[in-house]
């Protein structure tokens, strides 16, 4: 007799209705697992008795589970669901608890599961378990009933995350077996987890069924799952599909397995829906915006319109991204009817889809956007918003927005055609959860090298087909992008490990008192120094190192907090106690102002990834629209629910990074002729760095924090501003190269103080006397270096960055980033000669 399902329809405060998905994770898109998989093969072999027969197996198990009896532990539900649900899968063959280390037993996953009987024979006549690894097909690690998979638990006996276990278990093997076991399964009963230590980012590229949900069993009333009976049996063939041994195997017909196939074709539903958008924006959207807008303000320059365009749409991108990522509160019901989904997205899709006409005056739409980006950059806490405080969503920046109004018939083009796929089949939603942050950087990079024109009276968006050659922005693959960050980051990780290793390994340590000898590991802590890395892309486009290098760097941070914490016994990294306070935090303020959250966004791997951004981070690109598109990016990328985005302006800088000057040969050569004193300057620039600092120690947990950080950084920019703007003037002159010997006179008046405060003048705060000797003659040479200052935006990297640098006014440089990154000169080099001299007349 088949057992009830337990409906369940849980409300959370204030009528806010929470529903979770019935999985997680990124290793296969959204879009494959809803639609594509159904096409494969194994998934139509599989047929109705057999689905019918593994539910009532199931609900069999979890029904005779004693869920609602206290909390069952670690080894009662191993044993009585694990291990049983395994069996309907199919795996017969296993071993228990074998240790992957040849010394001792720290590293020991609960299962090893095998292909068959032969396969563990063979396993078997290996005397050192850790040799038996490379006979299996995956292994697996179990935990308590509903235990957090991605949190440090508080309980003494449990230690790390259960996913950083599992990832520490993956990275061993894949030495152990040198890439012939790369499958890892984590349970907690309910939820089911499979990763793949091939994946691009191991820690988050996984698969998370949740089966409980999915059966719709008692024990988790807090948990609702939003699924019809159709929808409850099409998620249970995939966990069948996904989990069962057969998906281990290797196909006799191509020599591949199914979880290989289904990775291929994930990719290749991504690669389609983001190749189609990309056609949409640049072949209609952007261009039609940009047209919209200059109907609406036709006395706006070019130039203002084109960056006004571009914020437009990429808002409308951000909130559609946050939206199918839940990202934004879209199952939250106060949220809901103000959000871009159902008001805009949807109603336009049906309109549409009945040929109905959109009106060429009113602007519903339009406002309806405006408005949900105004409580996007300062919160409404009436309908589960926190304030995100972003600069993408600042409305001094683009003032143009404010004076126009696009008709509902313009907006109900531009949303569709971003909404909604053309496919053989009709129209078919795009679900943004399909894309990465990457493919969307993709589209970014390329809209930068659009330019708006007039030609004939008609508004023309065309190519510049100079414009990454002039702003140096080039895309790189992912494989490439992971091969440099794997080998610039892997000797920085060795190197704090190893450091770490050491000194637990002295035998002077051991003797010491227990809190002097925890005091002194936590001084060398790993997770803490990588914390400290300082990494820079000084050509960093819209963002694509800098997106990979957080999770990368997370990833590392993660892993070491867990290695240490199993190379000394009884050592908890300090990390551990800062992420639980962030987490905390958090949670609380969220409380309070009944902001929507999602605790399962709020684990160790995902703030430690806040903290990255923050502290770690680097970038530089002449063209400033780039660096705006490299902050939503990363902000995109990081998302955190309840906690607003992170202050990036510190370490993403707008110039040009291979030209400006360094302070003390400035200084130097200036005080040669000068009288002056330009050490004020210099004092108020170098006291900055304390700042700095402190900037990048504020995690950004709160609104407050977030506005602290950007008063903080006001204060370094004014400290800053005088030695910045004589630099650059004093740069723009050795690029003019006086040769006259009248110029080179009123250039050394200036300096010498003769016209006035050379610092002053150079930073716009005082003119140069028109009674004065020279001064006349300087006015002009002034000019043409302002000119050159602002189409070539020096970067002057001291005070660009004043915490990275010490001792200005040594001899010798000291401090610097820990490592630089960015795309490497893989592309043909080729100057077009005629092209080039053309369009510069």
């Amino acid at each position: 007799m088949r057992m009830s399902r337990l409906q369940v329809s849980g409300r959370k405060g204030n009528g806010k209705l929470i529903r979770i998905r019935p999985f997680r994770g990124s290793l296969f898109a959204e879009e494959f697992l809803r639609n594509s998989i159904t096409r494969l093969a194994p998934w139509q072999e599989v047929t109705d008795a057999e689905i019918d027969e593994l539910e009532e197996d199931l609900l069999g198990l979890f029904g005779r589970f004693p869920a609602e009896e206290g909390s069952p532990n670690e080894s009662q539900t191993e044993d009585d669901l694990i291990w049983p649900v395994l069996g309907c899968l199919g795996w017969r063959e296993r071993l228990r608890q074998q240790s992957l280390s040849p010394h001792g037993r720290t590293d020991v996953p609960d299962g090893l599961l095998f292909a068959d009987d032969v396969a563990k024979e063979r396993a078997n006549s290996q005397s050192e378990e850790w040799k038996r690894y490379q006979f299996g097909l995956a292994i697996l690690e179990s935990k308590r009933w509903l235990r957090p998979l991605d949190r440090k638990s508080l309980r003494r006996d449990e230690g790390s995350a259960p996913s950083t276990q599992l990832l520490r278990y993956l990275r061993r093997l894949d030495d152990l077996c040198v890439g012939r076991l790369r499958w890892g399964i984590l349970t907690n009963g309910g939820q089911w987890r499979l990763y793949y230590s091939g994946a691009r980012v191991v820690s988050q590229d996984f698969l998370e069924l949740d089966l409980a949900a999915i059966l719709g069993v008692a024990g988790q009333p807090d948990r609702p799952v939003d699924l019809s009976s159709e929808g409850r049996r099409h998620w249970l063939r995939v966990f069948l599909l996904m989990f069962r041994r057969e998906a281990f195997l290797l196909d006799t017909t191509d020599a591949t397995t199914f979880h290989r196939r289904a990775i291929e074709e994930s990719r290749f539903d991504q690669e389609r829906v983001a190749a189609s958008l990309s056609e949409l924006v640049f072949g209609q959207v952007y261009p039609d915006l940009a047209r919209a807008l200059t109907a609406a303000a036709p006395d706006a320059p070019l130039a203002e319109v084109r960056d006004a365009a571009l914020i437009v749409l990429y808002r409308l991108l951000f909130i559609l991204y946050a939206e199918d990522r839940d990202l934004l509160p879209v199952r939250d019901s106060r949220y809901v009817d103000y959000g871009i989904r159902k008001q805009i997205r949807m109603e336009i899709g049906r309109r549409k889809d009945r040929g109905e006409v959109f009106s060429q005056s009113a602007s519903r739409f339009w406002l309806a956007f405006d408005d949900l980006c105004r409580a996007i950059e300062i919160g409404d806490g009436s309908i589960g918003l926190p304030p995100y405080n972003g600069g993408l969503f600042d409305r001094e920046q683009t003032p143009l927005l404010d004076r126009v109004r696009l008709a509902d018939a313009v907006m109900a083009d531009i949303v569709d055609a971003l909404s909604f796929e053309r496919a053989s089949e009709g129209r078919r939603y795009i679900n943004y959860r399909n894309l990465g942050v990457q493919q969307l950087g993709s589209i970014y990079e390329r809209l930068l090298e659009q330019e708006i024109v007039r030609e004939g009276g008609q508004l023309v968006v065309r190519p510049n087909v100079f414009a990454r050659k002039t702003s140096g922005s080039y895309y790189t693959p992912d494989e490439l992008v992971g091969l440099i960050l794997e080998e610039t980051l892997e000797p920085l990780v060795k190197a704090r490990m190893d450091a770490f290793v050491d000194v637990t390994r002295r035998s002077d340590l051991k003797e010491m008192p227990e809190d002097i000898r925890m005091h002194r590991l936590m001084a060398l802590d790993p997770a803490e120094r990588l914390l400290d890395l300082r990494i820079c892309d000084p050509a960093m486009g819209s963002g694509h190192f800098l997106v990979n290098l957080v999770d990368r760097l997370a990833d590392r941070i993660v892993a070491a907090m867990a290695d240490a914490e199993a190379i000394e016994d009884g050592y908890v990294s300090p990390l551990s106690a800062a992420v639980a306070r962030i987490r905390t935090r958090i949670l609380a303020i969220t409380e309070d102002q009944t902001w929507a959250t999602d605790p399962e966004l709020l684990d160790d791997w995902h703030l430690i990834r806040r903290m990255v951004l923050k502290r770690c981070v680097y970038g530089v690109d002449k063209n400033p629209m780039a660096v705006e598109l490299a902050k939503v990016a990363l902000w995109l990328h990081t998302f955190t629910i309840g906690a607003p985005l992170s202050f990036l302006d510190h370490h993403l800088r707008c110039g040009d990074s291979l030209y400006g000057a360094w302070v003390r040969p400035a200084i130097d050569s200036a005080e040669q002729v000068s009288t002056l004193g330009l050490r004020d300057s210099l004092n108020r620039a170098t006291k900055s760095a304390e700042k700095m600092q402190l900037i990048e120690r504020l995690s950004d947990a709160e609104i407050a924090e977030a506005h602290r950080s950007a008063d903080i950084f006001d204060e370094v920019s004014r400290m800053t501003a005088p030695l910045n703007a004589f630099l650059s003037i004093l740069h723009a002159f050795d690029w003019l190269d006086l040769r006259e010997r009248e110029d080179r006179q009123a250039y050394l008046a200036w300096l010498d103080g003769k016209l006035g405060d050379p610092i002053d003048i150079a930073q716009g705060r005082a003119t140069v006397p028109k009674d004065a000797d020279e001064a006349e003659r300087f006015a002009g040479l002034l000019e043409a270096a302002r000119v050159l200052v602002e189409r070539e935006r020096f970067l002057h990297w001291q005070v660009s960055y004043p915490g990275v640098w010490l001792n200005w006014e040594g001899k010798e440089l000291r401090g610097g980033f820990d490592a630089v990154i960015g795309n490497p000169p893989w592309d043909r080099m080729k100057l077009q000669q005629v092209e080039w001299f053309a369009a510069r007349k």
